[in-house]
């Protein structure tokens, strides 16, 4: 079973890439090359390469597959090249997104909070009003400024 496993990926799969046009004891391969017999009676410096070698897979694994490979994404990731993230859609509204084992997690700019960081936690704070005005907060977390602390929203 092992054999004929090994056999069929051979044959499918191995593939080289020629680096340079000839290699000798005295002229070896480069790091990651291998020094084989080529078909003109010469020994060339090759690269073994798969379907998975440019790794096809953002945030994934690279399966090598009959067809060519198939990605596995992980956890939250999507899409034929795993190029779909809980990122992608920028679900922090007032922050950045990460990425996690989990999904995502947004880190909020000042002054905001909540999963998505939609939460505006207090409108006056920093201080928007200028020139002494005094900064007060209204319903639906808005704030007015003003000069008189007497007024209302």
């Amino acid at each position: 079973m092992y054999n004929k496993v090994k056999t069929k990926l051979n044959i499918i799969f191995l593939s080289y890439i020629q680096d340079t046009d000839s290699c000798w004891p005295t002229n070896p391969c480069k790091e990651d090359t291998r020094c084989l017999p080529t078909h003109l009676n010469g020994h060339a410096c090759l690269t073994f390469v798969t379907p998975c070698t440019a790794s096809p897979c953002k945030h994934g694994y690279c399966n090598i597959t009959n067809d060519g490979y198939k990605c596995t994404c992980d956890a939250g990731c999507s899409g034929g090249s795993c190029e779909i993230t809980p990122c992608t859609a920028s679900p922090c509204i007032h922050g950045y997104c990460k990425m996690t084992n989990d999904g995502y997690k947004c880190t909020c700019d000042a002054g905001y909070s909540g999963v998505n960081c939609e939460i505006l936690e207090n409108p006056c704070m920093p201080d928007p009003c200028r020139f002494g005005r005094n900064c007060i907060v209204c319903e639906g977390n808005s704030y007015r400024c003003s000069a008189n602390l007497g007024v209302i929203c």
